[in-house]
């Protein structure tokens, strides 16, 4: 009896060790630094949660793997002066069709790829 209780006692460290790196390397597989160009900015919103959110002439690509691909959200809240400028850029973009490049570092909650980077691009 007690050979078989050590045995289920192994059984569970294992399976919670196994749990524990699935979540691991799940959560970093989820935060993946991803950019690219894109032809323009097409549209800019702040959002009801105080965020800048901007997508880009045919939307974002899938690559950086969050499901909502027609929004990225600024890693700041509007307040601060990053965002402010990147709202700038954003809006230089939409009027003048200038190239940018946008670098995305993971997902929010509800799937829009958090937007790190904003670049604007003359060729």
């Amino acid at each position: 009896m007690r050979g078989i209780m050590r045995g289920i006692q192994r059984s569970i460290r294992y399976a919670v060790v196994g749990l524990a790196l699935v979540g691991v390397f799940a959560g970093s597989a989820h935060a993946v630094v991803y950019g690219q160009y894109y032809d323009y900015v097409s549209k800019i919103n702040v959002g009801d949660d105080g965020y800048l959110y901007i997508n880009v002439s045919g939307n974002f690509s899938n690559s950086h793997g969050c499901s909502q691909p027609w929004f990225a959200r600024s890693a700041y809240p509007l307040g601060y002066d990053r965002t402010k400028a990147w709202m700038q850029q954003a809006t230089a973009s939409l009027l003048s069709r200038t190239n940018v490049y946008v670098q995305t570092n993971g997902c929010t909650a509800s799937n829009y790829p958090i937007r790190n980077l904003l670049q604007l691009e003359r060729p």
